[in-house]
C-alpha cells in the first residue's frame, strides 16, 4: 500500500529524528557520523562536492570525498569543509583505503561524478565490497548505478543499502535485473517494489515530480520538495 501527503511527512520525519544521535558535550569530532563519497573525474566535480555537504547539512561530522587525481583541487577550491582523498586512480589506492580509510567509517555513497573508466570502476567496485562485509550503510546513486548494472554482484550481503536512479537509470536497472520494461507493471510504483524485490536489504527511490520509494514490502509516494 502505498502512503502519501501528511502522513508520510510525519513518518519520515519521526524516523529521521530516530537516527540522529543525541548531541552532547562530551562527544568528540567524528562520533556524529563520517561518511564517504566515491566519486569525482575530471568532467564531473560538482556532484560529489553537493553529496558531501549534504552529509555535513543533514549532521555528519566528516565528509570524506575520495575522488581522481584530476577533480581533487577543483573540489577542494569548493569548500574546506570537504575532505578531498584523490586516490581512486593512484597505484595502491584501494591497499591505502582498506587499511587506512574504511575502518573510521560509518556509511559509503558510491557514484556522484563517478564517470565511466574502468579501471576507476574496478576500484569503486572494490570498495563496496569491502564496505559490504564491513556491513557499512550504501548508497548507490548516478554513475554508480551504471557499476551496479555491470556487478550485479555489488550488493550482495549488504547489511542496508539505498539506490537512487532517475527515471532514465530506473529503466536500464529493470531491463538488466528483471528482463522489463518499467511498462510492463501496472504502475510505477508497483515496478519500484518488483525491483527492491531483486535486490536483498536494498530500498530502491526513484526521483522526480513523485518519489516512488519502496523496500520490497512497503511502498511510499513523495511528492516533498526538497531543499538545498
Amino acid at each position: 500500500m502505498a502512503v502519501r501527503g501528511t502522513a508520510l511527512q510525519s513518518q519520515l520525519g519521526e524516523l529521521a529524528l530516530a537516527m540522529i544521535p543525541p548531541l552532547s558535550v562530551s562527544n568528540h569530532k567524528g562520533q556524529m557520523g563520517r561518511v564517504a563519497v566515491v566519486g569525482g573525474c575530471k568532467e564531473y566535480t560538482g556532484a560529489p562536492y553537493y553529496a558531501g555537504m549534504s552529509a555535513l547539512k543533514l549532521g555528519a561530522d566528516l565528509s570524506f570525498v575520495f575522488c581522481m587525481e584530476n577533480a581533487a583541487t577543483p573540489i577542494k577550491t569548493y569548500s574546506p569543509e570537504l575532505i578531498v582523498i584523490p586516490l581512486l586512480d593512484s597505484e595502491g589506492g584501494m591497499d591505502t583505503m582498506k587499511s587506512h580509510w574504511l575502518p573510521r567509517l560509518h556509511a559509503v555513497v558510491v557514484g556522484p561524478g563517478l564517470g565511466r573508466e574502468e579501471h576507476v570502476h574496478n576500484i569503486s567496485y572494490a570498495i563496496v565490497r569491502e564496505a559490504v562485509e564491513r556491513s557499512l550503510p550504501i548508497v548507490v546513486d548516478a554513475d554508480g548505478i551504471s557499476l551496479l548494472l555491470n556487478r550485479p554482484d555489488m550488493l550482495d550481503g549488504c547489511a542496508a543499502a539505498v539506490v537512487t536512479p532517475n527515471i532514465a537509470e530506473f529503466t536500464r536497472l529493470c531491463k538488466g535485473r528483471l528482463e522489463k520494461e518499467p511498462g510492463h507493471f501496472p504502475d510505477l510504483s508497483q515496478a519500484v517494489v518488483a525491483l527492491a524485490k531483486s535486490f536483498k536489504n536494498v530500498t530502491v527511490v526513484v526521483k522526480g515530480a513523485v518519489d516512488v520509494i519502496s523496500d520490497g514490502d512497503k511502498r511510499l509516494c513523495s511528492s516533498t520538495m526538497g531543499r538545498w
